[in-house]
């Protein structure tokens, strides 16, 4: 956004025009409006939000991961060639089977037809209606013109429409910013499991943060100071904001050229993409044990555990913003405010990353929140276990069968003693025989051989 404005290097109306008051001291350009952009953006994102959990999405199900199992996300009104054959559908088609529907896939259209578009259309007016709102509140206030809220719109549109386009299809990184965006749990556990063998997308996701901030940079020295004189009139800019002293010395406008303030400004503020950056590598490297399957489910907590919970954010983040307040006073030079602004903005983000380990620490996790605890994904569990499989790390409680026609692993239980892990392993030419890796114990053997016995009489495997 900030990039953007430092392209176009469009004043707001109150810098330009003597008769036109500006309600807000905005020490930067206005055009495109950021309020419009990010505003509309939002209340689409909520509204897209609002239509899965309330229809869900078909999510592709993986042979080595069943966490969408027990999720409603079964039908869509987005996709229809993807929704799967539901419980739901079946009914439909059965109700149907007399008015010549003959495939699944007529059954389908028709119950994306038969979804609540009515209550849908309200959310929808909803949003529009803040969004137009938020527009003409900032045309009020002097600190934007139409053109600049148009073009604003038009960007949150661009973006949404390349949401859509990377929901249907993309690879790579573009897979990530799916997963990430869409909160599309299963594509992104899968892969997570591939991360560590494919350190391609890493390296992507890093290369594409350089470019920016070496983006950023780039736009600054070209479009620098290339306003005239007589376009600013900054003599009254500074007269509206004459009210607020406090705010400009903050800006560090007291260090620098006048006429390239609204530049320096909007430089220093490309530091949000560093926290973007930043959220987007610890969720993609760091394991988390689910997605924002729920976000925030407070209620499992009691009172104080949420304000716990709360004050921790708001101290974690208060200590870094008077930390970067107290720094930026000191700074005389726009490069190395630069430099500082995007580190604070990394230290900012790496919030995600260390709550998850203070809230499990106080017994104060919620399974399935944007915090939750950090543990191993699935994928890992699974390949863990079985590496583990014939080691010596379980020697109390595992004993190892092979069996020449042996072709899956079972689990023989013992209510008596403990359970025993055994996997029958195919090897040629070869019977039953044992690798004992428990206590020396007469009981528990006669167990063992008892149950493997009843195993090779009741069927070969």
């Amino acid at each position: 956004m900030s990039m953007l404005k430092m392209i176009y290097h469009n004043v707001r109306p109150y810098m330009k025009y003597n008769s036109i008051r500006g309600y807000e001291c905005s020490l930067d350009f206005g055009k495109p409006s950021g309020h419009a952009m990010v505003g509309s953006a939002f209340y689409f994102l909520f509204f897209y939000l609002i239509i899965l959990l309330n229809y869900g999405r078909a999510n592709k199900q993986s042979s080595n991961l069943q966490i969408m199992q027990s999720q409603q996300f079964t039908r869509s009104i987005i996709s229809p060639k993807s929704i799967n054959v539901s419980d739901y559908q079946k009914n439909f088609q059965a109700k149907y089977k007399n008015s010549g529907i003959k495939s699944v896939k007529e059954v389908e259209i028709l119950a994306v037809n038969r979804v609540n578009w009515c209550k849908l259309s309200v959310f929808l007016l909803i949003f529009v209606a803040f969004t137009v709102l938020v527009g003409f509140d900032r045309v009020y206030l002097g600190v934007h013109g139409f053109d600049q809220i148009i073009l604003g719109w038009c960007y949150s549109c661009l973006l949404m429409s390349s949401l859509f386009l990377l929901n249907f299809g993309g690879k790579s990184v573009y897979g990530w910013m799916k997963a990430y965006l869409i909160f599309s749990q299963s594509e992104w556990f899968e892969r997570k499991e591939n991360f560590g063998r494919r350190g391609r997308d890493l390296a992507w996701v890093v290369f594409g943060y350089l470019c920016c901030l070496g983006g950023a940079v780039l736009v600054f020295e070209v479009v620098r100071g290339s306003y005239g004189e007589g376009e600013i009139d900054l003599e009254h800019v500074f007269q509206e904001c004459g009210e607020l002293e406090g705010e400009l010395e903050e800006e560090g406008v007291q260090f620098w050229d006048y006429n390239e303030a609204l530049y320096n400004k909007n430089f220093v503020d490309t530091g949000t993409i560093s926290f973007s950056f930043g959220i987007f590598l610890q969720m993609i490297v760091f394991n988390r044990e689910q997605v924002i399957e729920n976000v925030f489910k407070l209620k499992q907590l009691k009172v104080k555990g949420v304000l716990l919970r709360l004050f921790f954010v708001i101290f974690y983040l208060g200590v870094i913003f008077a930390a970067y307040y107290f720094i930026s006073q000191l700074i005389d030079q726009i490069y190395i405010s630069f430099l500082v602004d995007n580190i604070m903005m990394l230290i900012l983000s790496t919030c995600f990353w260390v709550a998850p380990y203070i809230f499990d620490k106080l017994k104060m996790q919620v399974q399935g929140d944007i915090f939750g605890v950090k543990k191993p994904s699935v994928y890992n569990q699974n390949n863990q276990n079985n590496n583990n499989n014939g080691n010596n790390q379980n020697n109390n409680n595992n004993v190892i069968i092979q069996n020449n026609l042996g072709k899956k692993a079972i689990n023989l239980k013992n209510a008596n003693n403990f359970n025993k892990s055994v996997d029958l392993i195919p090897e040629n030419n070869q019977k039953f025989k044992f690798q004992k890796h428990i206590k020396e114990n007469n009981n528990d053997k006669a167990d063992i051989e008892n149950s493997v016995n009843q195993q090779n009489m009741t069927g070969q495997i």
